[in-house]
């Protein structure tokens, strides 16, 4: 009898931008990332539901909408309509307040970079005053409640 993978779906909404990484046994295997689905709650659900449906994914692990506080109002709506969405699923759904263990997003962008490779190539660059945050960094806010969940295992 096959040993049954564990899939974990993490996901991130940030300004413009909802995105996730799927990580099957731990390890990193797609990341994504959505501007539709940060238009509004309705497109936020579908896009996940596209998502659920695609990865059937044994555990979702998201943002609690109570607790990003820091996040705009439209984004911790998204944050809520994607909770509700993923409360709907077969997969336990996980909410956590995220955690700060680095001095900054870039700080820990780089250290989830360093202990997950494959996406070392989507690590952003710190940008200038006057410039955007970087997209990408959805994925490392979603690798890191990812990592602040109890489905991955410790580092070594």
């Amino acid at each position: 009898m096959p040993v049954k993978r564990l899939v974990v779906l993490a996901l991130a909404a940030r300004h413009g931008r909802v995105g996730y990484v799927l990580l099957i046994d731990g390890v990193p295997k797609d990341w994504r990332l959505s501007r539709t689905a940060s238009q509004c709650s309705r497109l936020a659900t579908m896009r996940l539901n596209g998502w659920l449906n695609r990865y059937d994914p044994d555990a979702i692990v998201l943002e609690d909408y109570q607790s990003a506080g820091r996040k705009s109002r439209k984004t911790q709506a998204i944050l809520k309509a994607l909770h509700r969405a993923a409360r709907k699923s077969s997969a336990v759904t996980v909410s956590l307040t995220r955690e700060q263990n680095h001095p900054n997003k870039f700080a820990e962008a780089a250290a989830l970079a360093e202990r997950f490779p494959d996406l070392a190539a989507w690590l952003p660059r710190r940008p200038k005053l006057w410039e955007r945050e970087p997209r990408n960094l959805v994925y490392f806010e979603a690798l890191a409640l990812a990592v602040q969940s109890v489905f991955l295992p410790d580092e070594d």
